[in-house]
């Protein structure tokens, strides 16, 4: 059998690289060779070694990881690692030497409720646990990720659940959480819609609160800088000069150093046994609010537009819901101003929300082609020819 090295995922933060099949004498050189090219290649955060489909390690793999773990300036996480390949570590002692953490154990979610739905994955919940797994494509490190910025989301002092296994539902990776969540505010609202003011009250209370809890720490990225990036990784599909004007817009906007969800809509809302609690940290970061109102928008407005059924599916709620629930997030965000004033706020924020269609082909590029040309012209017709006027409106986003 032979060896197969992949690079898996890279941010900023982590390099994930996946190792699979048999490393002995014959191709352990080999392997540890493209393994230290990639490494090059990306040199910045932690190394995960992704070990799914590591059949076997011989003397001279475990002499290549040794290498590997001298070579770098933080622990080495080895990761989905199989029970005989465990064994071998631990007889060497290489879990003292490396973060070990063994592969996941297999559960089934056949005849479970679902109580939340969503791009980045499905809820199910039984008597004893709540489990969300994520899409097919997704691979361990974005697990990884959302479980390190839920941890320190918690730190911050904000209400989330916290997941405790890492499990495998057929294909797909998933994670079990608390109990203590009962159903999602989406779902809660579609059934039970005399609860309505109630929950919505606790819904912008909680918007209110995290965008003024700062977050500008080590534990999070700064949004301007995500943008930036992803714009970047757009080269293939804009011309320069659109580059450069979406950029300008992200420059533009103004400043912070809150937290942002990235995604707070009442699908990634959960209801607890001591009120509201997040879920989804797949994309926190920190910066200034109207970045979280940019994406709350993209669902509860532009995607409305665009594609109701696609976001009543994305939310779990009806339109009308959507609509309301927007509306009453827009007043509280903006008290004291007038119907009218809120409507050129709404207009303002529908258009900045395609900045999140800009970047389909980098942050949806799983999706198909023809849904990201569509993105993209999206984003020359309807975004980019409004930049210097959005800018000049940006002042209605100062002091939220």
């Amino acid at each position: 059998m032979e060896a197969f090295v992949q690079k898996e995922n890279y941010d900023d933060s982590r390099l994930v690289i996946q190792l699979s099949g048999k490393i002995d004498a014959q191709n352990a050189k080999e392997t540890f060779r493209k393994v230290d090219e990639i490494r090059a290649q990306c040199p910045d955060g932690e190394l995960v070694l992704d070990l799914g489909g590591l059949a076997y390690i011989s003397s001279s793999g475990l002499r290549g990881l040794l290498k590997i773990r001298q070579n770098e300036s933080k622990p080495v996480s080895l990761v989905s690692v199989q029970k005989d390949v465990v064994d071998i570590f631990g007889a060497t002692g290489f879990t003292k030497l490396f973060v070990v953490t063994p592969a996941p154990r297999e559960i089934s979610v056949d005849g479970l409720e679902v109580i939340g739905k969503g791009s980045n994955g499905t809820l199910y919940r039984d008597d004893e646990q709540v489990i969300k797994v994520y899409p097919e494509d997704a691979d361990v490190s974005v697990i990884m990720r959302e479980d390190d910025a839920s941890k320190a989301v918690l730190l911050l002092g904000l209400p989330v659940v916290i997941s405790y296994d890492v499990v495998k539902v057929g294909n797909c990776y998933g994670t079990v959480m608390e109990s203590i969540v009962t159903d999602s505010l989406a779902h809660t609202l579609r059934d039970h819609p005399e609860r309505y003011d109630e929950l919505s009250d606790e819904y912008t209370a909680l918007y209110s609160k995290i965008h003024h809890t700062k977050a500008g720490n080590d534990n999070f990225l700064y949004v301007k800088d995500i943008y930036r990036k992803y714009i970047l990784d757009c080269a293939d599909w804009y011309e320069q000069e659109e580059l450069s004007r979406l950029i300008d817009l992200v420059d533009g906007l103004p400043d912070g150093d809150v937290f942002l969800h990235g995604d707070f809509h009442g699908g990634n809302i959960m209801l607890g046994d001591e009120g509201l609690l997040m879920i989804d940290m797949a994309d926190v970061s920190y910066g200034h609010p109207v970045f979280d109102l940019i994406n709350t928008a993209v669902t509860q407005r532009l995607l409305l537009a665009l594609n109701a059924p696609l976001a009543e599916q994305n939310t779990g709620m009806g339109g009308e819901m959507i609509t309301k629930l927007w509306r009453k997030t827009l007043a509280s965000v903006f008290p004291g101003k007038s119907q009218e004033e809120l409507d050129r706020i709404d207009q303002i924020l529908y258009r900045l929300s395609i900045l999140k269609m800009a970047v389909g082909p980098v942050v949806s590029r799983k999706m198909p082609e023809e849904v990201l040309k569509f993105d993209v012209q999206m984003a020359r017709t309807e975004l980019i020819p409004y930049i210097d006027e959005l800018l000049r409106e940006k002042d209605v986003f100062d002091g939220i």
